[in-house]
């Protein structure tokens, strides 16, 4: 009888930023609903700000658990892509969401959002905030508010550049604080 253990395999690229990806777009999903309903209640603002401060050590404890079942043999490249890759993908999901919301469920909330920042740099009466006021409107009367479709694309594409910057910090982080030691 074989009574050595042996580490378990480890899955497949796709399986990992599937995995990865689905915990990732589901943290973004519950950070985009924080900040829309912040909008209406101000407490929820201090968790959109913990969210975001908490958010990137969640990624990294992600792909930690497949540089670990790696036996730590994993490149920087190797890490890099599959951090990337669970945040393509997970940002398909708020982005999802939020179109859906914008469209069928809070069509005129991006109208609404704009009215309330044109009140609140009025009520400052200052000159200021007057002058902030009158070119909120101006814009407004000029061009078209966000829709669905943009707000959904802006998610995707924050996503994408927040995803490749983490990306290469949580690479970086990984493979030089498990680098072999020199003697």
């Amino acid at each position: 009888m074989n009574t050595t253990e042996t580490a378990p395999e480890l899955a497949p690229w796709t399986t990992r930023i599937a995995g990865n990806g689905l915990v990732a777009g589901f943290a973004m999903c519950v950070f985009v609903l924080l900040i829309g309903f912040s909008a209406h209640f101000d407490a929820l603002s201090l968790f959109v700000w913990i969210a975001a401060a908490v958010f990137p050590f969640g990624i990294y404890r992600l792909i930690k658990r497949s540089y670990t079942a790696s036996d730590f043999t994993l490149s920087f490249g190797e890490i890099f892509s599959e951090a990337l890759a669970t945040f393509m993908l997970g940002s398909l999901f708020p982005a999802a969401m939020a179109y859906l919301l914008l469209r069928f469920a809070y069509p005129d909330f991006i109208a609404m959002q704009y009215d309330m920042a044109v009140q609140a740099f009025a009520s400052l009466n200052t000159p200021e905030g007057n002058h902030l006021a009158e070119s909120l409107r101006q814009f407004r009367a000029n061009a078209p508010l966000p829709d669905a479709t943009t707000i959904a694309a802006n998610i995707i594409s924050f996503n994408a550049v927040m995803g490749l910057l983490s990306s290469v910090v949580i690479a970086a982080v990984m493979t030089l604080a498990n680098r072999p030691k020199s003697n």
